[in-house]
């Protein structure tokens, strides 16, 4: 009977997911081009985008990350080897992400990892998808490695010197050695010695570096370059089936359970809809005609958007901004007072309320009825610009203590692939999103996307509707063969 039940809840899902997926297909067709050729994956020619690996361990020391196993909370680890940080190759081979029985997170790949210098031999087949900041487009797929929980996973201090940080200035117009970093302002003709100052540590070889003058720490530091790029996650808020309205710990001014919802695991089934991430960021070195705020040999040069992603933070991590609703998802009945419930309401062609529903009349909703929010002006002018009768915003957003006390993820080691076409997509990796309760997609725009690279190295959008669509039948059929198999060996232990 068990079994029976289990073999009809994969096929119910399976259903539902062609059912999705083959709505959503005409909106996506409608964006493919007329002509165009086939460039599966699996051809050599165009094959050349190497998938996701885990780096390095030297790697991530010459980025200022402590590769320490010590720790097994988020206030004691202090390294990504620690438990509490789940880097793959360590941890997590099996388990969320991964969502079907047996289905593995990643795999020892040797061959395929050694083609980028600073990659280990763990080849990453969970792949996350996420919003682009900018717009909302549903074309970012990122591999979360691991989770860091507080400050002390970036190194106090690393210098010219340090074997684990062997980083010196060197005369041009030679160029810093593979995996080596160099921010700081110190002289170009390496008279002075330069490195990173990972967690800017306030000290004698800082304060004399040029351009630093006022005794305070290196402010080019890695831990204020990854905090410019944030990864939005919306934890669901509800708490013994009822909803709440403040996160727990310091984001929600020390707010304790059940009055507040648990912020100590941001997996994909605590999310209340996809992530969302800020690429869309700028250069240090000026590359872009922008220059980091107070930069320069003396300091002078200011701009307000200093770094780059692809650039500046050469692990891909992020920092997470988590966002969250003040007000029930209502989006039908007025609320007197509150800008934030009830029908949308325009004054002029401008909403004066209802933002909720508005907003979710461009996005849909979220898994607790909330709107989707697709992107920073979702969040910014969509939810926070209007406010409800407590006089909050009807969207709010903050960041977990960074000494631990919070218990949950301050950071990401989540590296977006700088472009998934071409083979970065490769035909065993498996898409990491959020599903509705039926085992749908809440959106099926990235699994459309998803499948479209995996089997022909490009976007729906630059792909023939005969293509797209044979991605989706491949796709489809694939799912159901794992989720088959995964069924198979589970009714063959039950029965033994």
């Amino acid at each position: 009977m068990k079994t029976d039940r289990k073999h009809a809840w994969l096929f119910l899902q399976m259903l539902v997911l062609a059912a999705i997926l083959f709505m959503a297909a005409p909106t996506l067709l409608a964006q493919s081009t007329a002509s165009g050729s086939s460039s599966s994956s699996s051809n050599p020619a165009t094959n050349f985008n190497v998938p996701p690996c885990d780096f390095q361990d030297g790697f991530y020391n010459n980025n200022g990350i402590s590769t320490s196993a010590q720790g097994n909370t988020a206030m004691t680890a202090q390294g990504v080897d620690s438990p509490v940080a789940q880097r793959f190759g360590l941890f997590r081979q099996t388990g969320p992400p991964a969502f079907i029985p047996g289905q593995v997170n990643w795999v020892v790949d040797p061959t395929t990892c050694s083609r980028d210098a600073v990659r280990n031999n763990v080849r990453i087949l969970a792949t996350t998808g996420g919003y682009i900041d900018s717009d909302g487009a549903p074309t970012d797929f990122i591999s979360i490695i691991a989770f860091l929980t507080n400050q002390n996973f970036f190194e106090p201090n690393f210098v010219s010197g340090d074997p684990a940080f062997n980083c010196t200035v060197p005369t041009p117009p030679n160029l810093p050695t593979s995996g080596c970093v160099v921010i700081s302002n110190a002289q170009g003709d390496g008279s002075v010695p330069a490195g990173l100052n990972a967690r800017n540590e306030s000290n004698t070889f800082f304060n004399n570096l040029p351009g630093n003058a006022g005794g305070t720490g290196q402010g080019d530091d890695m831990q204020d370059i990854v905090s410019n790029f944030e990864a939005y996650a919306a934890l669901r808020q509800t708490v013994n089936r009822v909803l709440t309205f403040t996160p727990c710990g310091s984001m929600g001014t020390g707010a304790q359970p059940p009055n507040c919802f648990p912020v100590t695991s941001v997996a994909t089934p605590r999310l209340n809809q996809d992530w969302r991430f800020a690429t869309n960021r700028n250069a240090v070195d000026g590359s872009d005609n922008n220059a980091v705020t107070g930069s320069g040999s003396n300091g002078s040069t200011v701009f307000n958007a200093p770094y780059g992603y692809f650039c500046d933070d050469l692990l891909g991590m992020w920092i997470i901004t988590y966002f969250w609703f003040t007000e029930p998802p209502n989006l039908t009945t007025p609320v007197p007072g509150s800008q934030c419930q009830g029908p949308a309401v325009f004054s002029n062609g401008v909403l004066v309320s209802g933002a909720y529903a508005a907003l979710a009349a461009k996005n849909g909703v979220n898994l607790e009825g909330w709107p989707i929010v697709k992107s920073g002006d979702d969040l910014n002018n969509g939810l926070e610009a209007f406010t409800g009768v407590n006089g909050q915003g009807c969207g709010a957003e903050g960041k977990e203590a960074v000494d631990g006390s919070d218990g949950g993820a301050v950071w990401l080691i989540c590296p977006a692939i700088p472009d998934p076409t071409n083979g970065a997509i490769a035909l065993d990796a498996f898409l990491d999103q959020v599903h509705t309760p039926s085992g749908a997609p809440l959106d099926p725009a990235f699994t459309i996307n998803f499948f479209c690279l995996k089997f022909f190295g490009q976007f729906c959008s630059n792909l023939t509707s005969a293509q797209v669509a044979s991605a989706k039948s491949q796709g489809s059929a694939q799912i159901a063969a794992e989720e088959a198999a995964a069924s198979s060996s589970s009714s063959s232990t039950t029965t033994n």
